[in-house]
């Protein structure tokens, strides 16, 4: 049963407290871990550059360590050009997209590469600044895209206004794209191939793990595929419903350190 090698963790709402931090138990869990060889696989829908610092309190930065970024259009290790696979878009994609979004008015397209956040707007709106200000990563135009991996296409706005935009566009945006809405005031727009739960599947061969071996924690409509990869799934007390009627274990809440009281228990660190 305890057979684990490789764990993997969402951040926001799951490892992350209500802060967005790393609570010092969190990281004391994640090293015992390290130290039995068990491989630690932050699995997000953060871009890169917006989580690597955390990566940088567990340990886990450099070769042999690995990463799942923006809902698993990249799928890399945590060095310098690491990337093992992507699942990722590209220009023409978001001109398209963009070109979908212009029809409503206040809705903003922004896309996200592992680097860089990206928007073609003199003052963007509430829901791209309230991004910006977690992910705490660098800003540019779109004339100044040099043609990296696009690993998602957001469209941002007031919740009523999205809810509008999905209801008459979600069928064609389906044929060619994933869609993923985690959040009332974003809508993203992914590659058809994107998801946790894929990429995840992909790393544990790529690692030679077999399903059994795997263990993931989530709390979101993102992390269900994840959750219904894993061998050992372990849902979130503040996580969705629809995801935690699909995981085998509960952890206590992210506010009151629920990743690392359930890994204490369960491997008697």
């Amino acid at each position: 049963m305890k057979n684990i090698k490789l764990i993997a963790f969402d951040l926001d709402g799951t490892l992350l407290n209500e802060n967005r931090e790393l609570s010092e138990y969190n990281i004391r869990a994640i090293k015992k871990l390290i130290k039995k060889d068990i491989k630690i696989v932050i699995a997000t829908g953060r871009p890169y550059a917006g989580f690597s610092r955390f990566l940088a309190q567990l340990g886990t930065l450099g070769k042999d360590n690995y990463s799942i970024t923006n809902t698993g259009s990249i799928i890399r290790e945590n060095i310098a050009e690491g990337n093992i696979k992507l699942n990722a878009m590209n220009l023409n994609h978001y001109l398209f997209i963009k070109n979908i979004a212009k029809n409503y008015e206040n809705l903003q397209v922004a896309f996200y590469t592992d680097d860089y956040l990206y928007i073609d707007e003199k003052n963007p709106n509430e829901a791209f600044i309230h991004d910006k200000n977690i992910l705490k990563m660098e800003t540019r135009d779109t004339a100044a895209y040099e043609n990296e991996p696009i690993c998602r296409i957001n469209i941002m706005g007031k919740k009523e206004l999205l809810d509008n935009f999905q209801k008459e566009n979600l069928s064609i945006l389906e044929e060619n794209f994933s869609t993923m809405r985690n959040e009332t005031f974003s809508f993203e727009i992914l590659n058809k191939n994107s998801s946790k739960g894929k990429s995840l599947e992909f790393l544990s061969d790529h690692l030679n793990i077999e399903r059994d071996q795997v263990m993931a924690f989530g709390d979101n409509v993102n992390d269900i595929e994840m959750i219904e990869y894993a061998g050992t799934s372990v849902a979130m007390e503040n996580g969705k419903n629809e995801l935690k009627s699909k995981a085998k274990y509960l952890a206590k809440s992210n506010s009151h350190d629920g990743v690392a009281k359930f890994l204490f228990d369960y491997f008697n660190l």
